[in-house]
């Protein structure tokens, strides 16, 4: 009887880190409007941006934070992505990777978003910035073809 108990118990056991697994999979969040990706921005003018972390990206748990123009846009762990709409001009990106245990990482850039096209901003960790956030824009065959297998934050 003890020992059926005692299984009982690891399965519990186990079913509880399975969903914390899930939990903790799940937290990439976005803050403002999240398109349908499969329809063009409602308004011409706007752009479609999708930014992403590759998923063995520094701290991958962590939470990568964006903000654009002072709006707080979402955050992002290893392997998802945002994607928003914006209007055209010259944009700041404030990227910051939030971390529990050591110091928080914060880089800043700058986007000059055109009219009515879509950009794939790739944020790495370069050691040569002292592993300072930096946002990368790729060409669309090649931001469309690393996306393909992340996930999208959930929408808040």
């Amino acid at each position: 009887h003890n020992r059926r108990h005692d299984m009982n118990f690891r399965r519990i056991g186990l079913l509880f880190a399975f969903l914390l697994l899930v939990g903790c999979s799940a937290s990439s969040t976005q803050l403002v409007p999240q398109p349908d990706e499969n329809m063009a921005p409602a308004d011409p003018d706007k752009s479609r941006m999708y930014i992403f972390r590759v998923p063995g990206s520094l701290s991958p748990q962590a939470e990568l934070h964006i903000q654009i123009s002072g709006v707080h846009v979402g955050w992002i762990r290893g392997g998802d992505y945002l994607v928003f709409d914006m209007p055209p001009g010259l944009h700041n990106i404030r990227m910051e990777l939030k971390r529990a245990a050591e110091k928080n990482l914060v880089g800043t850039d700058y986007g000059d978003v055109l009219p009515g096209k879509t950009f794939y901003g790739e944020i790495d960790f370069p050691i040569s910035q002292s592993r300072r956030p930096k946002l990368t824009i790729l060409s669309e065959r090649e931001g469309k073809a690393r996306i393909e297998g992340m996930t999208p934050a959930e929408p808040k």
